[in-house]
């Protein structure tokens, strides 16, 4: 799958397509104002990509519409970057996370008590 650097705009439009796709996406995409502090990345598709915060290295909005791909875009992203982090929701994706090499460094109570903790994780090679 190749992936290709594109203006924060588009990356947000493509975002919020993403997000009105379905619950699940709704769920765990959270939509920024601006991408413009992010070196966002789409697949030639438009179907994965993922967007990573210049300054924190912060991996956000990784997403796919096409399932079995999720390993295969955080191969590329860790490819890209030597230092990442990110939070996710517990459930599948923590476990997603691991595959590619990321590790649980803390974990907090969801703000709402029926929801799942929110994970953090950080990669480095």
């Amino acid at each position: 799958m190749e992936f290709e650097e594109v203006l924060p705009i588009v990356f947000k439009e493509v975002v919020l397509q993403v997000v009105d796709s379905g619950e699940l996406f709704r769920q765990n995409l959270d939509v920024k104002s601006s991408y413009d502090e992010y070196e966002c990345f789409l697949s030639k598709d438009l179907m994965s990509g993922f967007a990573v915060h210049r300054m924190t290295c912060e991996i956000i909005n990784v997403f796919s519409l096409v399932k079995g791909r999720g390993q295969e875009l955080l191969a590329v992203a860790t490819t890209q970057f030597n230092y990442m982090t990110l939070n996710c929701f517990d459930g599948f994706l923590p476990n997603v996370y691991a595959k590619a090499g990321f590790i649980e460094t803390k974990r907090e109570k969801n703000w709402d008590p029926r929801g799942p903790d929110v994970v953090l994780m950080e990669f480095q090679t």
